[in-house]
């Protein structure tokens, strides 16, 4: 009697321990109702929205940027080209970003039924469930920390003998650090030098953006002529441009993450003015040679019209372009060379030095 008891009793353990997973499976198995979306607005205006910065044109123009001008591409028959608008253009990366990043499978644009993204503006209407909003704020936060920083960047031009380009070197630092194969000056030397310094210039931005800086004195020339033809008339169009004598500079200042370095995209242009050293190029005046039916001649010319002079620029140039990698915080040699300005009996070549501080990522 006991031994039968003993038997049931497995029968049942057994029975249930094989039945127990079987009911944990059909209640794993039944089909759990997606989480509840929410809407949520971000305002992204510091990711999308570039600043505006006059980089690319100027009034006053290095004589580096004379040149003829270039009739644009592509013919007059077809719609004219338009270029994609930036601030669409990075509202459409944002948006495409957090859709890759943030449960890719849920999203209307990649196959889901519960995320979508829409732009307004500079602001994103998120819909998504709790759990991806909190990792969109985060993502966003984090985007955010490293938007905005500002540089502060000044650039010096000295000149600067060989003896005294080695007196203000600091030793070369080891291999690793972020200093190595960067020339380290002492401006504090620099300064001490006479006549060594020979321009100055400082400007505060923001990483990423690219600056114009200019100084000196600018002179009009006539760098073009168009002829205008007319009824029994023939006439020039000048072009007149304004061209500096002096410095410039454009620079581009990319951060890294920790702020203890700086990339630069620049282009340096030192130029001035010396007396012509040729006579002007003689453009003789075109006359009509053809008149409308029915119409009186003119009476002959007795004097022709004296010719269009235009003035043969003299100007000593130092052009200096160049992507750098320097330490933030410290005085870098960028480049030189030996330079035509100043006396004739101050030759020695002329050095472009630049420092750049930058604020932290925020924490």
């Amino acid at each position: 009697m006991h031994h039968r008891l003993q038997q049931s009793f497995l029968a049942v353990c057994l029975a249930f321990c094989i039945s127990a997973p079987a009911r944990a499976a059909d209640q794993d198995g039944q089909e759990k109702p997606p989480p509840p979306t929410l809407r949520h607005i971000y305002d992204v205006t510091e990711l999308v929205r570039a600043p505006l910065v006059d980089a690319d044109t100027s009034a006053v123009m290095p004589p580096t940027e004379l040149a003829p001008r270039r009739p644009q591409s592509g013919s007059g028959n077809g719609p004219p080209r338009t270029e994609p608008n930036p601030l669409q253009s990075r509202l459409e990366e944002l948006s495409k970003l957090i859709e890759a990043e943030i449960d890719p499978g849920s999203w209307g644009d990649n196959g889901g039924s519960e995320g979508g993204i829409r732009a307004y503006d500079t602001q994103l209407i998120i819909t998504a469930s709790a759990p991806n909003h909190a990792q969109i704020a985060e993502m966003l936060a984090e985007l955010q920390k490293r938007a905005g920083r500002c540089v502060r960047l000044r650039a010096t031009w000295v000149a600067l003998s060989e003896e005294e380009l080695r007196s203000a070197l600091e030793p070369i630092p080891a291999k690793g650090e972020v200093t190595a194969g960067a020339r380290i000056l002492d401006l504090s030397v620099v300064e001490r030098i006479k006549g060594g310094v020979r321009y100055r210039a400082e400007v505060n931005t923001l990483n990423g953006q690219r600056v114009n800086v200019t100084a000196g004195r600018a002179r009009s020339i006539l760098t073009d002529l168009e002829a205008v033809v007319g009824n029994s008339a023939v006439g020039m169009q000048p072009t007149i441009d304004l061209v500096l004598a002096g410095a410039a500079l454009q620079v581009r200042p990319i951060l890294s993450a920790d702020s203890t370095a700086v990339t630069l995209d620049l282009r340096a242009v030192i130029s001035g003015w010396n007396p012509a050293d040729a006579p002007p190029l003689k453009v003789p005046q075109p006359v009509a040679s053809s008149q409308p039916a029915g119409s009186v001649p003119p009476p002959p010319m007795t004097h022709p019209a004296p010719p269009l002079e235009i003035e043969r620029l003299n100007m000593p140039v130092q052009l200096l372009a160049t992507a750098v990698k320097i330490p933030t915080g410290r005085a870098v040699l960028i480049g030189g060379m030996t330079a035509d300005h100043g006396t004739p009996e101050d030759r020695r070549p002329l050095y472009l030095i630049i420092e750049a501080w930058a604020s932290k990522p925020k924490s």
